[in-house]
C-alpha cells in the first residue's frame, strides 16, 4: 500500500512538471520566443500519458474495492437464499398443520 502512495505522488509531480513546461512554452509561443511546435505537441503527448496511467491507477483501486462489494452481495445472496428455503419450511409445516387441524376438526365434528 505504501509503494502504491509513493508511485500516485509521484506520478502527480511528474504530471505538475510536465504541465508546468507545457504552460511555460505555451506563453514563450504566444510572446514569440519558444521551442518548436513539435517540442510543445511532444510535452502535451507526456502529459496526457501521465494523466492516463493516474486514471490507470484509480481504476485499479476502484476495481479492488469492486471485488470487496461483489464479495458481500455473494454473501448476501447466500443469505437470501437461506431465508427463502426457510420460508419454503415453514410454509410446508404450516400447510401440514392446518390439514392435520382439519382432520382433527371433521373427527370431533363427527363425534358430535
Amino acid at each position: 500500500m505504501r509503494r502504491h502512495k509513493i508511485n500516485q505522488i509521484l506520478l502527480y509531480v511528474i504530471l505538475t512538471v510536465l504541465a508546468a513546461i507545457f504552460v511555460y512554452q505555451a506563453l514563450r509561443k504566444v510572446l514569440g520566443h519558444s521551442w518548436q511546435v513539435e517540442s510543445l505537441v511532444l510535452v502535451l503527448i507526456a502529459s496526457t500519458l501521465a494523466v492516463v496511467m493516474s486514471d490507470r491507477a484509480k481504476l485499479s483501486q476502484l476495481n479492488g474495492e469492486f471485488r470487496q462489494f461483489k464479495r458481500s452481495f455473494n454473501a448476501l445472496c447466500h443469505d437470501f437464499k437461506g431465508m427463502r428455503q426457510e420460508f419454503h419450511d415453514f410454509r410446508a409445516k404450516q400447510e401440514n398443520f392446518n390439514n392435520w387441524t382439519r382432520v382433527q376438526f371433521k373427527d370431533i365434528k363427527q363425534k358430535l
